[in-house]
């Protein structure tokens, strides 16, 4: 393997220079070293080395460090654990031995089925030690032949003190490359053989987000570099791959025809072939790392009735094509808000394909992979998604569209008992329709399978901490043939739920914690918008019988605010002996501004203040 020529900070001297807590009083740790190394070798395969030197502030940074993570994907890549040790404060140095494993990662789809992680448990942590680790990630050959991409996070979730980013290739090769939030220029050096590109950057604060949480405009300070020249060569590129495989063969022409016989509306055609696919091939993930963007031929995926996302998108292309249709493959960023900067030309994030289908009308998305769709809208998981659309006469860049219906909902009722002693008990039902089921993942039909409920049990338990849960019942509710949503019965048993003080009871007003998407803020500002679609209602309806002998001491006060954008309102009272609970979140767009973020960010701070809010029970005198 080719090796870089590097610089090798001497350990001893970056721990002697290195801050104390006190100086970081907010910070779980310090990067004292972030250096990273990108070799391209002559035949333009690659490898990387990263170092990192990190020390411990305090207890917390002991759990945020206490194991290394490395990501990469087998077969084409393999990792190596260079060095991997801790330095404790009195100078005792303590290997990594025996500590490393490696798991298997989730992938987001069948462009990255092979992910892996490298887990290094750091052994001898405790405030004040240092971490020191080397590991080196080698290309065993190249995604796209002859082109390779790389990036460089500056910052980290703790300070950086100093980073150091090279490239080394051969003197021949150029690059393109994208500076993001941080004002460097690489220093380019030279040689017989070999061009290198060296950017450094000290004293680099902590990130807010992680770097591929958000758009470049959010994320922390990075590098990015690639070795494509245009948009254009990328799509040019990848155009190729779907060279004679789209073709027709009398099979799918023979069913095509059949399909769109008597259908003569435009819509109605690309409906029809579109619910073939969706609904006859088998969405699998095969492991076939030569053809990671190579679709199968239409004619075999046709025949074996089953493909990944690319295999789907060159059948629907070939059957679309019988019936006079044109359809161009769509690469898609898998991960919200992780826009395409139109400086930097790559493949890198793109994880997903799917379609679209020029029309007078406008473009129709659509996306074969997911099971029960709602006709030929995306999926939420798809909207709003940065995309590189591809065809022989253009290339574009673009986003997604964003659908936003009125029958995009998630209704919790409830139906409790609480007794004196603190328990709390009873029947919930959870509703979910449009983007909140689709959101529920591609396996959505299988979790609603009885026998095979374990996901949904967790995302309840996740919903009701401490609590036990059973289901009792699940109801899929359809529109037009099509799983459109569900609605899950289960009972609900939670010990010491109210608290006891001075002989009151202490219930918490909302019972159930905010939706998970409550907690999808965390930044004080942000530069992008922000997109709002996951539901256009949140409803809370509870009802709770007190225990005998008890009475309404305190009720919390009506609680409203009204935004733009969105509204809230929650509310208590007593009827008849019962503790009744109603809290409506309504959205009215899909997106929101930078400016308009505020807004948003605390509206849902005030949502779970008012969940929060304590209701007073009494025992009669």
């Amino acid at each position: 393997m080719t090796t870089a020529k590097t610089e090798v900070e001497d350990i001893w001297t970056i721990i002697e220079g290195a801050p104390s807590a006190d100086m970081y009083p907010d910070a779980d740790g310090i990067v004292l070293l972030n250096h990273k190394d990108y070799v391209v070798k002559e035949d333009l395969t690659t490898f990387y080395t990263l170092r990192q030197v990190i020390k411990i502030l305090n207890d917390r940074g002991m759990d945020t460090f206490a194991e290394i993570k490395v990501k990469y994907s087998a077969p084409r890549q393999a990792v190596v654990l260079d060095q991997a040790r801790t330095i404790t404060p009195d100078g005792t140095v303590v290997e990594a031995e025996d500590a490393v494993k490696t798991v298997t990662g989730s992938s987001l789809t069948a462009l990255s089925p092979d992910i892996r992680y490298m887990l290094v448990r750091m052994p001898g942590l405790r405030p004040g030690a240092v971490i020191d680790y080397r590991v080196t990630v080698i290309n065993r050959r190249s995604l796209v032949p002859n082109h390779f991409w790389d990036s460089f996070a500056v910052q980290n979730s703790v300070p950086v003190l100093f980073s150091r980013y090279r490239v080394i290739l051969p003197v021949d090769k150029d690059i393109q490359y994208v500076v993001y939030k941080v004002d460097v220029k690489p220093r380019i050096c030279l040689s017989e053989k070999r061009k290198t590109y060296t950017w450094e950057i000290k004293d680099s604060s902590a990130s807010m987000e992680p770097p591929t949480m958000f758009s470049s405009k959010d994320s922390g300070a990075k590098i990015g570099i690639s070795s494509f020249r245009s948009w254009n060569e990328v799509a040019k590129w990848y155009l190729k791959q779907f060279e004679g495989r789209t073709t027709p063969d009398e099979a799918i022409k023979v069913k095509t025809l059949e399909l769109i016989n008597g259908k003569n509306r435009f819509e109605e055609k690309v409906r029809a072939i579109y619910d073939y696919v969706n609904s006859n091939i088998q969405y699998v993930g095969d492991n076939i790392e030569d053809l990671r963007y190579q679709p199968l031929r239409a004619s075999e995926v046709f025949r074996r009735r089953r493909g990944d996302c690319k295999d789907q998108a060159a059948l629907l292309i070939s059957m679309l094509s019988v019936a006079g249709i044109s359809c161009h493959p769509v690469l898609l960023r898998a991960v919200e808000h992780d826009r395409v900067d139109q400086q930097l030309p790559t493949l890198k994030g793109f994880r997903h394909l799917i379609n679209v289908v020029p029309h007078k009308e406008g473009h129709i998305w659509l996306d074969c992979t997911l099971h029960d769709n709602s006709g030929t809208e995306l999926p939420p998981q798809d909207q709003g998604r940065s995309v590189l659309i591809i065809s022989d006469k253009t290339t574009k860049l673009t986003v997604t569209p964003i659908f936003f219906s009125k029958a995009n909902t998630e209704t919790f009722h409830g139906e409790m008992s609480l007794s004196a002693n603190g328990l709390l008990e009873g029947r919930l039902t959870w509703r979910l329709t449009g983007n909140p089921f689709q959101l529920i993942g591609k396996n959505s039909e299988e979790m609603l399978s009885t026998g095979k409920q374990s996901r949904l049990k967790k995302r309840l338990e996740a919903m009701c901490p401490g609590a036990s849960i059973e289901i009792m019942n699940i109801t899929p509710l359809s529109l037009e043939g099509r799983k459109q949503g569900f609605t899950v019965t289960f009972q609900f048993r939670a010990e010491n739920y109210a608290s006891i003080q001075d002989g009151l009871l202490l219930l918490k007003q909302g019972i159930l914690p905010p939706p998970f998407f409550m907690q999808s803020v965390g930044r004080c500002s942000r530069e992008s918008l922000w997109t709002v679609w996951f539901s256009s209602s949140v409803i809370k309806e509870l009802e709770v019988n007190l225990p005998e002998g008890y009475q309404i001491k305190n009720l919390p006060e009506e609680f409203q605010v009204k935004t733009s954008f969105a509204s809230l309102r929650s509310k208590s009272w007593l009827d008849k002996g019962k503790l009744f609970y109603s809290s409506i979140l309504l959205s009215e767009k899909p997106k929101i501004t930078a400016t308009e973020y505020r807004q948003w960010q605390d509206l849902l701070k005030a949502a779970a203040q008012a969940d929060e809010q304590l209701i007073t029970l009494e025992g009669k005198r």
